[in-house]
């Protein structure tokens, strides 16, 4: 049979893994028994009807998961697996019967080749039914630890012949407290020590403590499990603060995080006075317990699976305890509590566009704006509802009014505007049917009218017109073992390749190995998509793929507006006059040196061939640092905010200018009065711009974030106002006027498109331009967080700065954020 393995990320989006279970009608599929739990929770029981057998594993299995099991699939077999790793990984197994009804779940019997032992602290055997340490032996049993003789020997012992029987070898010491019940089979009663496990993975309390111990504000700690709200178990510290206020659990989540392992930072931290004590002096861990929170009670299965089936009605706890796996899975978190802060937990504007779009298709009705009003999850929950919003039907055919970015783009009057791109590369699974990807292609063609819009100049003025055929997707393919393959030149082709006027806007390469596909690389028109359409892309074409194969139809999310009513709904805004306050936010001052450099950026050399660039990437410590101190609060401060201040500390100098005069480009998707409006997955170029002046006087980098933050916040309406002003009341003007250098955050990339089925990972995406085409500054800065770095990226004209400087520039701006990131911290 064939082994699926999810793409990764995937195990984490409990509804992907539903997906993949029905898409490939799975047969048997193994998981921890807490992530089982969420996908029998979360899913509609009818994805899952191909499983025959489910193996559950890695850490303690509770009743409710046995329940849940029979409820949704009762058909199955589930079997509770146990095993160290030190004994090949699984050592026990139990089919999880009818004579189970309440916890324990036994872990069972030993499998074939595996022998058991339980014996107490002096080395006997233990009489039934009393508790006693797992001894594993048997040909399962490894060695020894490799380069730890003193650890080997404490765990791997030899036995006695009288106890160890006919078994040759060591018998491994596993730590773990059982008993048998009155059958026979083992039931886990815990740890000898103070050992415990977080998603499968082996944590040493005491590595955390010491770690949390010297932390800044923490005199002393103790960590341990408890419950979430979502049902699993959680690392939860209880801190005793110093003299000082106690750190914020931002704070401790970004320092720790330069230490320590994922699975080893603290999901809770709650502060005590004082650690209790028991009657040895020793810690007492169960008084500790029981001071943590209560976990708030997590809705069960049926109303959250009513959620998936389109209505979560007006059941406040039913909306929370949704929002908080969408939190949790967005954010790439283990778990989210109901008073977890978005900004603390690393969210981004971004990000806040795909819970939204996630909360939709549950049938939860919410705007972006919410997110940044309402930061934590029981108060986002409070202010949602049931969706009652009609959904808006597709514009199949007609014009469509162009949007602020639109006209920018269509007044550069580039050389080759065909060819003016986004591209992303997508891993594919070896087992991929590309006839049927490359159909499902199609599908999300329909789908989204923006992908099958034309523009053409007609008697001066372009027309963005919707069309029931356009002209194919253009497709090439390469196979690189073959003689002469040249990757490079075939996706030239395809970049190159578009055409506007037949609204042929999406192009694709599929790259093979030996009659293998590898990968598939998309390039699609920047004037029909930005960065955040992509998430919305990938899923609904995974989607679509997956009913090609299935031979149904395609269960596509709830769509949200339509692209056309956006741009319409922006249109009346502005023409009421709604944006007057956004239409001259800089204008060039009059310092000859300034107007120099607009006239080189409007001059002819002035191409994509021309331009230079310059990327640093910061490390992942750093870049923890710097996503964890721009954590929530009503002070809180942005990535994008951090790289602007760095930015208006370093360059205004080395260009001879005080100041930082530059175009900030933002994703669009901005509230502006009309509350039904909602282009959280809808496909199109949104991306505002909007002129700034940033002054900071001095180099104390605090006073600079404060300064730097300030002026962008006065921004009206995010920028949106400035190109609705500029281009659909004011007639449309040249960017020849527009400051000559450019910022753009995109955010945590590595999050926006997450890869599932048939795609294995998507990597790279970046812009595609020809190099003869004219560009709209001199200096660009761009910045984005992918694989867990932010990276740096400085195009720059080596007539407006050469290429030491450059160089040099970006070297200070990598420090410069550093610096400002300390500062944040302190």
């Amino acid at each position: 049979a064939t082994i699926e393995l999810p793409a990764d990320g995937a195990h984490d989006d409990v509804l992907e893994i539903a997906a993949l279970v029905e898409r490939r009608q799975i047969t048997h599929l193994l998981a921890l028994p807490s992530l089982y739990r969420l996908v029998l929770v979360e899913a509609d029981p009818g994805r899952l009807a191909s499983l025959d057998t489910v193996v559950v594993a890695g850490e303690a299995c509770p009743y409710d998961v046995v329940a849940l099991h029979r409820a949704s699939c009762p058909s199955a077999m589930l079997v509770n697996e146990y095993g160290p790793t030190e004994a090949t990984v699984w050592s026990h197994a139990f089919h999880v019967d009818d004579s189970v009804a309440s916890d324990p779940v036994p872990i069972g019997t030993p499998i074939p080749g595996v022998a058991q032992l339980v014996l107490d602290t002096a080395g006997r055997p233990v009489p039934d039914g009393d508790p006693g340490e797992l001894y594993i032996g048997g040909a399962g049993v490894a060695a020894g630890y490799h380069g730890r003789p003193d650890l080997t020997a404490e765990r791997f012992v030899e036995l006695e012949p009288r106890l160890a029987g006919d078994v040759a070898g060591p018998w491994y010491r596993t730590g773990d407290l059982v008993r048998s019940d009155p059958v026979g089979r083992l039931v886990f009663e815990g740890r000898a020590d103070d050992q415990i496990k977080v998603r499968g993975v082996r944590v040493e309390p005491g590595e955390v403590e010491v770690a949390l111990r010297a932390c800044d504000g923490v005199a002393d700690a103790v960590v341990g499990l408890t419950t979430s709200g979502s049902g699993r178990d959680v690392l939860t510290a209880w801190l005793v603060p110093d003299d000082h206020d106690a750190p914020a659990a931002g704070d401790l989540r970004a320092e720790l995080a330069v230490h320590l392992p994922d699975q080893m930072v603290p999901a809770r931290f709650v502060h005590v006075d004082a650690l209790p004590l028991n009657a040895n002096g020793k810690v007492d861990r169960r008084a500790l317990a029981a001071s943590a929170p209560a976990p708030e009670a997590r809705p069960d299965g049926p109303a959250v699976r009513d959620a998936v089936d389109g209505g979560i009605g007006t059941d406040p706890d039913a909306r929370e305890g949704a929002l908080a796996s969408i939190w949790a899975d967005v954010l790439g978190v283990p778990t989210v509590e109901p008073d977890d802060n978005f900004f603390d937990l690393g969210g981004d504007s971004i990000m806040s566009l795909q819970i939204v779009a996630r909360a939709r298709r549950l049938g939860i009705e919410l705007r972006p704006r919410q997110v940044f009003e309402h930061q934590t999850v029981s108060e986002l929950a409070a202010v949602a509802s049931g969706a009652t919003t009609a959904v808006e039907r597709p514009d199949t055919t007609g014009d469509v009014p162009l949007t602020p970015i639109q006209h920018w783009f269509l007044l550069l009057g580039l050389a080759e505007p065909d060819h003016w791109n986004q591209t992303i590369t997508l891993d594919l699974e070896s087992t991929v049917d590309v006839g049927a990807l490359l159909g499902a292609l199609d599908d999300v063609r329909r789908r989204h009218e923006q992908l099958r819009c034309r523009f053409v100049l007609s008697d001066g003025a372009w027309r963005q017109t919707i069309v029931d055929d356009p002209a194919p997707t253009l497709v090439r393919s390469i196979d690189l073992g073959e003689p002469g393959a040249d990757e490079a030149a075939e996706l030239g082709a395809v970049e190159g390749g578009l055409d506007l006027a037949s609204a042929q806007t999406v192009g694709a390469l599929v790259v093979g190995e030996g009659g293998v596909p590898r990968r598939i690389v998309v390039t699609v028109h920047h004037l029909v998509v930005d960065g955040v359409s992509w998430s919305t892309i990938v899923e609904d074409w995974a989607v679509a793929y997956g009913g090609r194969m299935a031979g149904t139809a395609p269960r596509f999310a709830t769509r949200s507006s339509s692209f056309r009513r956006w741009a319409d709904e922006l249109a009346a805004a502005a023409a009421t006059g709604r944006f007057e306050t956004s239409g001259a936010q800089w204008q060039p001052d009059g310092d000859p040196s300034v107007a120099a450099d607009l006239a080189l950026a409007g001059d002819t050399s002035n191409t994509e061939a021309a331009a230079r660039r310059v990327t640093r990437r910061l490390d992942r410590q750093v870049t923890s640092r710097l996503i964890g101190a721009t954590g929530g609060g009503a002070g809180a401060v942005s990535v994008e905010e951090v790289v602007l201040t760095a930015a208006a500390l370093v360059i205004p100098g080395r260009i001879g200018r005080d100041r930082l005069d530059v175009v900030l480009e933002g994703h669009g998707r901005e509230h502006f009065g009309v509350d039904d409006l909602d282009p959280s997955r809808t496909v199109g170029w949104f991306t505002t711009q909007s002129p700034v002046d940033l002054r900071v006087d001095g180099s104390d980098p605090g006073e600079a974030l404060a300064a730097v933050t300030a002026r962008v916040r006065a921004i009206p309406d995010r920028g949106l106002g400035f190109g609705a002003e500029r281009h659909l009341r004011g007639g449309g003007r040249p960017p020849g006027d527009l400051p000559v250098i450019a910022f753009n955050y995109l955010g945590q990339l590595d999050r926006t498109v997450r890869p599932q089925t048939p795609f294995v990972a998507a990597r790279d995406l970046r812009s595609s331009i020809a190099p003869e085409n004219r560009r709209g500054h001199l200096l660009g800065i761009l910045a984005a967080v992918t694989d867990g770095q932010l990276t740096v990226e400085v195009d720059h004209h080596p007539a407006h700065i050469d290429a030491a400087a450059a160089d040099e520039l970006v070297s200070a701006l990598c420090d410069a954020i550093e610096s400002v990131v300390a500062t944040t911290a302190s």
